[in-house]
């Protein structure tokens, strides 16, 4: 059976929640599905094609309140995350991180700084998902012109 969790950070004075990292162990349609369209060009990439149905870790999603950037709430939220797809047998892992003209690569730093590496960039990653969808994206707006940086580790 597939494994998913989420993991939230809390401040210590307030107990509010500052951060939230949701992970899974991806199977074969879940590993296809969260390249979107893209799953084609990227299993080109030799790292993306060693990424194997049921041993293979997604970081799928990070977020940090914006009050609480720069105080290592993500490289918390990752190490756990790590961790926990450690302990589910997740030989490698792999998280799309969002870039923007704007912003640049939120997350490439906590990312690196945990071993992952830059296997591929993907141009308008999220486009065709944000037309289907109508999402606005908070970077570019509508439609999502970000790229998205597979990291493997």
């Amino acid at each position: 059976s597939p494994y998913r969790a989420a993991l939230a950070a809390a401040d210590d004075a307030s107990a509010a929640v500052v951060g939230a990292l949701t992970l899974e162990v991806v199977g074969a349609r879940a590993l296809r599905a969260s390249f979107l369209g893209s799953y084609g060009e990227a299993r080109l990439v030799p790292e993306v094609a060693a990424l194997l149905p049921g041993a293979t870790g997604l970081i799928k999603s990070i977020a940090v309140a914006d009050t609480s950037r720069g105080r290592g709430v993500a490289t918390a939220l990752v190490e756990a995350g790590l961790a926990a797809l450690a302990e589910q047998g997740a030989a490698r892992v792999y998280s799309l991180a969002w870039e923007s003209a704007r912003d640049g690569c939120l997350l490439c730093g906590v990312l690196t700084a945990a071993g992952f590496q830059t296997a591929a960039r993907l141009e308008r990653f999220w486009y065709a998902d944000s037309v289907a969808a109508g999402y606005v994206c908070p970077a570019c707006g509508h439609p999502c012109a970000c790229a998205a940086r597979v990291m493997v580790r």
